[in-house]
């Protein structure tokens, strides 16, 4: 069944990273369009840091960005830190590296693995908190609450592409069913690319309560959430929204 038949959906990740989900949006009939709002610029892993990386007892990755960027620099010894990763697919992309995921919460949530690491780490061991520059401090003070000697390690940078502003004005002049937001950057950024030029849309998708939250603050009012945070959750989190139109209609 073509659930998304003649929906046009605007995707607003970087292009590289939106394939899979436009493909998937492709499959059910829908229209994708690509306006990348985010662009990931990585951080070398300097000498220090990867002193820092080899002497931890754990690397605790917040993103998939944060993996790819601190393997992609790191230039040190194989690693013997035990690993923790924020949700499934920050595991994946640990494991691509040929490392195994210790800890991974059951909900894609700092607060959720912070917990979890307040109950596995020992009191003499160390922590390093692998993370974007735009990252909350949720497992840091988690972790410091509770006495453990923990420091961060910012990898990459979240920024919006320069061309963005001109991309969005080249968009075909029409309504888009849906605005999808992977998150809270990408709201931020369309925000602002709003201010600029116009975008139609009825309806906003977000990946997860901190993408809706962010959007929520920004006045572009979600109608769904996905309830997994990836974007088959997303495209999923569509479908229920188009079956549950159609049963309005009925």
């Amino acid at each position: 069944m073509l659930a998304l038949r003649n929906k046009h959906i605007l995707l607003t990740r970087e292009e590289k990273d939106a394939k899979q989900f436009a493909d998937l949006i492709t499959a059910y009939g829908g229209t994708p369009y690509f306006l990348p709002l985010i662009k990931i610029v990585f951080r070398p892993v300097g000498v220090e840091s990867t002193k820092k990386a080899a002497r931890a007892d754990w690397l605790v990755f917040t993103s998939v960005n944060g993996v790819r960027s601190f393997f992609s620099t790191y230039q040190g010894e194989p690693l013997k830190a035990k690993m923790a990763a924020v949700g499934v697919q920050t595991a994946h992309e640990i494991e691509r590296y040929g490392y195994h995921t210790s800890v991974v919460p059951k909900i894609q949530d700092g607060e959720a693995l912070a917990r979890l690491l307040q109950m596995v780490v020992g009191q003499e061991e160390r922590v390093l908190v692998v993370r974007g520059q735009l990252a909350k401090p949720t497992i840091i003070y988690g972790l410091k609450n509770k006495g453990i000697n923990v420091e961060a390690l910012t990898t990459y940078d979240t920024i919006m592409p320069k061309e963005a502003i001109r991309e969005a004005k080249a968009l075909p002049n029409l309504v888009f069913d849906y605005v999808t937001l992977t998150s809270p950057s990408t709201a931020t950024h369309l925000r602002a690319v709003m201010e600029a030029c116009t975008i139609s849309y009825r309806k906003v998708a977000c990946i997860g309560p901190r993408t809706n939250e962010r959007a929520i603050q920004l006045g572009l009012t979600p109608t769904v959430t996905a309830d997994s945070y990836s974007t088959n959750g997303l495209v999923k989190a569509m479908l229920i929204e188009e079956a549950h139109k159609h049963e309005r209609n009925i």
